[in-house]
């Protein structure tokens, strides 16, 4: 691995840090904010019980979305060629991963104060109250998290590369020249470089 290799492999993924950077950081602002919040507005008992409530959801739920996401990312990786089985594919773990996470946080948005008092003791109960909110934006995230991996990776492959210097230069001649450009190399137009 040569510094030339790295500047190359850097400057051939340079959209992607870019993108997935904001994606992150608004992910993970999303999911501290409200402790924030809630500490500030609240106090820190309504901070603390939010954030068992929080934990206790989202520690099960991410176990389950990132085993699925696992698979599901392989098994899209395989048909993502064929746009109608990649449908399709996309189709049957939302509705199978709905299908899972509704009857489960229909049951906590339910009797989330029973079951945290039951579990925890009658002292949790507040925390089971802000685990019935909570329950509903659980279930989209339960489906919205294994799938959302499938974004980068759509991206990094529709990513145009840049092209060469002799098309760059053709273009710009034909700009200020308003004549057509030289036709870019084959490699330009996604098919594979020579090599």
């Amino acid at each position: 691995m040569t510094r030339a290799s790295l500047v190359a492999v850097a400057a051939r993924y340079r959209r992607f840090p870019l993108l997935t950077s904001w994606s992150g950081l608004l992910n993970v602002g999303s999911l501290q904010l409200p402790s924030i919040l809630f500490s500030a507005g609240f106090g820190a008992a309504a901070a603390g019980l939010y954030a068992l409530s929080f934990k206790m959801l989202v520690l099960p739920t991410m176990l389950v979305a990132q085993a699925v996401g696992q698979v599901f990312l392989s098994r899209a990786a395989t048909v993502a060629r064929e746009p109608e089985r990649l449908r399709q594919l996309t189709e049957r773990t939302a509705l199978a991963l709905f299908a899972c996470g509704l009857p489960v946080f229909a049951a906590v948005a339910v009797g989330g104060p029973q079951l945290f008092a039951t579990v925890m003791g009658s002292q949790w109960e507040q925390a089971g109250r802000y685990a019935q909110v909570l329950a509903p934006w659980f279930v989209v995230w339960l489906v919205s998290n294994p799938l959302s991996g499938m974004l980068s990776g759509a991206a990094r492959r529709e990513s145009p590369r840049r092209p060469p210097a002799q098309a760059r230069r053709s273009a710009a001649r034909s700009f200020v020249r308003k004549t057509p450009p030289t036709p870019p190399p084959a490699c330009v137009r996604r098919t594979p470089c020579p090599a």
